[in-house]
């Protein structure tokens, strides 16, 4: 990689954050104007699913390549073919004109995302040691989060006034000056002088090797199953149908687990910096997501949900944080941190999936309380046990 003189380590965060962001923009765009696309392509809900479910395949498939190539040719240069592509993708929706040609435009945008992902806290963990690395993970991590509140309500409102054409220029404009911005300013960390000669590690290698890494991606794959597989992902369904409220106010109500995940993104990333340790917050963030499993399907009132969302969106933004933060400390090296991000990205994808797919079977055939206790909260427990069984320095 380039070194580079001395950059602000905060402007250089900043600048990947906002590249960073245009990928989960484009990823909520469809569910923000869904109905019009219902309409325009003639497709129903399972369509709808069919859109979303594009990025989290592309995410399995190209997790562990990115992670490859961002080690070969540098973050910032996998950064801007990421971002090049995504621009693609957002180009061919904007003149998509079926089904076929939309769901292209998303693989191309799922590849974006799952590159952007991987470059970008790579480029964290090269700007900041790792006594300050925490709080500077808690702040990049809202990014998804950021997107997941702000997107849906943004890009709705420009679909409802301008039609849902405007919204893929909106996000297309959006994606290239961050891209330019990016281009601009941002330089690829320095390699510190004590890995400067090494030789170059076979990153599978480093991966069969590691238990602990295994330990920490099983953890985090498991939230990824319950947490936003499950609960975020079917949050809307659940109480429209056991509840009988609106789409409108349920899209507001889960938008809370999205803004608690946010804010404690940022609180415990400050916190395992002061207090030296990763390994306590992943263990109670666990804890959060077991209680919240045990308890979100089986309250017979409205607030009482709210409040076990609220505790899963806490869990939320616990273990995203302290996940990708303490993969590279686990590894120890910095030009290992692209490896331990491709690791827990596939397990990520693979979570995501997987957790849609059974849960929404489950839940049509056995009812949501009975699948939350036979899937989730078995998951978590075992989630809980592998985090304790962990040994993170």
């Amino acid at each position: 990689m380039e070194e580079t003189k001395k950059r602000n380590p905060w402007v250089m965060l900043i600048v990947t954050y906002l590249a960073a962001f245009s990928a989960p923009l484009n990823m909520f765009k469809v569910p923000a104007v869904a109905p019009a696309l219902i309409a325009t392509f003639g497709i129903d809900a399972s369509g709808i699913g069919l859109l979303m479910s594009a990025y989290t395949l592309t995410g399995v498939v190209l997790a562990l390549p990115a992670g490859a190539i961002a080690r070969k040719i540098g973050y910032k240069q996998t950064s801007l073919i990421a971002l090049g592509i995504s621009i693609v993708g957002a180009a061919i929706g904007c003149f998509a004109s079926d089904m076929n040609m939309l769901l292209l435009s998303r693989v191309f945008e799922g590849i974006g995302l799952c590159m952007m992902g991987v470059t970008g806290i790579s480029i964290v963990v090269g700007y900041f040691p790792v006594e300050e690395r925490g709080r500077a993970m808690g702040f990049f991590a809202t990014y998804m989060a950021l997107a997941a509140c702000l997107g849906p309500l943004i890009l709705s409102a420009v679909g409802e006034n301008y039609g849902f054409k405007m919204v893929w220029y909106v996000c297309l404009v959006f994606t290239v000056l961050m891209t330019l911005v990016f281009l601009v300013v941002l330089k690829n960390p320095e390699i510190p002088e004590d890995e400067k000669n090494l030789p170059r590690i076979n990153m599978f290698k480093v991966i069969a090797e590691n238990k602990q890494i295994w330990l920490l991606a099983i953890v985090f794959t498991i939230h990824n199953f319950v947490v936003v597989g499950v609960i975020n992902n079917f949050a809307s369904t659940y109480l429209v149908s056991t509840f009988g409220i609106s789409m409108s106010q349920a899209g507001l109500l889960s938008a809370i687990t999205a803004v608690c995940a946010a804010i404690s993104m940022i609180v415990v990333g400050s916190l395992s910096d002061k207090l030296k340790t990763r390994k306590k917050f992943i263990v109670f963030g666990v804890a959060l997501g077991l209680i919240a499993s045990i308890f979100i399907y089986s309250v017979n009132s409205l607030a009482g949900c709210i409040v076990f969302m609220i505790i899963a969106g806490i869990e939320g933004g616990f273990i995203p944080c302290m996940c990708q933060t303490a993969g590279p400390e686990i590894l120890e090296k910095r030009q290992l941190a692209p490896v331990s991000q491709a690791f827990l990205s596939f397990g990520q994808n693979i979570g995501q999936f997987l957790g849609s797919a059974i849960f929404g079977i489950a839940a049509a055939s056995i009812g949501w309380t009975i699948s939350g206790w036979a899937i989730l909260v078995p998951l978590f427990a075992i989630a809980l046990v592998v985090a304790l069984l962990m040994k993170i320095k």
